[in-house]
């Protein structure tokens, strides 16, 4: 019997420091045990050999190494926000970014949507210059009459994406919607009756086209190792000893440093 090969690490098996940025999509709402596409993509990157630790400042999910970024309900704008005050305490070496659907639900100045992500890209390259991004279109949306503001955030994703890729940088797009033709994407009928979030089916089929994502970013050779600041290399090691947290308290806000006046 001929044995089958070991999986190759990505990038010689450097530490992946992985922070996810969204709102309820990224948390995994509604799904068994709010496992997402979160945990199956760990499983799939832990079982390459690399060592895993999912970063952010809340934690959700059945499953030990759960941090994340995410809020329900927040937009583009508000993500970056919150990212400005954990990214630069984490450092990632790799972000993973599905965020926009609130931007068309709350009808928040979405033709100026791609400038907000191209400001958020800005400033996760800026606090963490280590980070390869990994940018996501969005999926399908069945509330009535938002599909079309979809597909227009999509075309401005797609558009960033392409740009930072001609201007040299260390970007991964991620196409998660069915219309551009390609296969395994999930289909309306994957999506929940509340028109936004996927059955596990839908999860399981965004985390493989994530774990992808991470498989071109390694043959791009864009995987740097995350800078050293004390935070662990492998999240489920660092708990092993730690009772299990299935959802942490968000932090409260606080405020930015403020600003010196010029004399």
């Amino acid at each position: 019997m001929i044995a089958s090969p070991l999986p190759t690490p990505l990038s010689s098996g450097i530490p992946l420091r992985v922070m996810f940025l969204g709102a309820s999509v990224v948390r995994g709402d509604i799904s068994v045990g709010n496992l997402g596409f979160r945990s199956p993509l760990r499983d799939k990157l832990a079982a390459l050999g690399n060592p895993v630790n999912f970063v952010g400042s809340q934690r959700f999910g059945a499953f030990k190494d759960n941090d994340l970024e995410a809020y329900p309900g927040n937009r583009i704008d508000q993500i970056h926000d919150h990212a400005t005050r954990i990214v630069p305490s984490t450092k990632p070496n790799v972000f993973v970014i599905h965020v926009g659907s609130n931007d068309c639900l709350q009808k928040h100045d979405t033709p100026k949507a791609g400038k907000r992500m191209r400001d958020l890209i800005a400033y996760l390259f800026k606090a963490s210059p280590q980070a390869t991004i990994i940018m996501s279109s969005l999926l399908t949306n069945t509330v009535p009459n938002q599909e079309p503001c979809i597909l227009d955030l999509n075309i401005q994703i797609r558009r960033l994406a392409s740009a930072l890729q001609r201007e040299g940088r260390p970007v991964v797009f991620a196409e998660m919607h069915y219309e551009q033709g390609l296969p395994d994407r999930p289909l309306p009928a994957d999506i929940s009756s509340d028109g936004t979030h996927p059955f596990d089916h839908g999860y399981g089929v965004m985390a493989d086209i994530f774990f992808s994502a991470f498989v071109d970013a390694d043959k791009r050779g864009f995987l740097k190792a995350p800078e050293e600041n004390g935070v662990p290399d492998d999240g489920e090691l660092e708990r092993v000893d730690e009772p299990f947290v299935f959802q942490s308290e968000p932090p409260k806000k606080k405020p930015h440093p403020p600003k010196m006046m010029r004399s």
